[in-house]
């Protein structure tokens, strides 16, 4: 007969890998697990936040004279050096035959990252802050309220153990999406494979 479970069984249950990173900075090592799905969500709904804004930024940001840019024979582009939009004249200086379409700019476009230097710190340690438990009770050790006091320490440290935490979750992903991948060539009530 099979083990059934309940809910606090369920719960009770430590299925999330786990990972200790040895921190002689700190005088000691730190559990990292693997992020809850929860969490996972919330970093993922934060980081899309997070371009939202900086696409907005971008967009704003994006102005060009449009007398000028409507002149015949005028392409406007996002390719300068300083990644400002500026009005070149066509190729030839010759008339193109009216308005040259503008497509609408990007992150790319503007040659800007992603994330500010600011946005990255914080990506990183809201992740830690995901996968930082304590070794004893197997909750988090830190909440978003530490962020800042997390922030402020050496970052050396810091970043051993964000490499750490995305190769467990990294490793978590690609032995999910294996699974998927070996679910889809099992014929049901078959053996699978082939």
């Amino acid at each position: 007969m099979s083990n059934l479970l309940n809910g606090s069984k369920i719960l009770a249950a430590r299925d999330r890998k786990t990972k200790e990173v040895d921190v002689p900075e700190w005088g000691g090592s730190v559990l990292i697990a693997v992020m809850g799905a929860l969490d996972r969500a919330r970093f993922g709904d934060w980081i899309n936040e997070v371009e939202l804004k900086r696409k907005a930024t971008a967009v704003e940001e994006y102005s060009v004279d449009e007398d000028e840019a409507n002149r015949p024979g005028t392409i406007v582009t996002t390719d300068s050096p300083d990644g400002q939009a500026e009005t070149v004249p066509g190729e030839t200086g010759e008339d193109v035959g009216g308005e040259v379409p503008v497509a609408e700019p990007t992150i790319a476009s503007t040659g800007q990252r992603a994330f500010t230097r600011t946005d990255d710190v914080e990506a990183m340690l809201r992740y830690l802050i995901a996968c930082i438990v304590d070794p004893e009770t197997f909750e988090p050790a830190f909440t978003l309220d530490q962020l800042e006091a997390l922030g402020r320490k050496d970052p050396a440290p810091l970043n051993r153990l964000y490499e750490a935490a995305l190769e467990l979750n990294l490793d978590t992903k690609a032995a999910i999406e294996d699974a998927a991948k070996n679910s889809e060539t099992t014929a049901p009530g078959g053996s699978g494979g082939g």
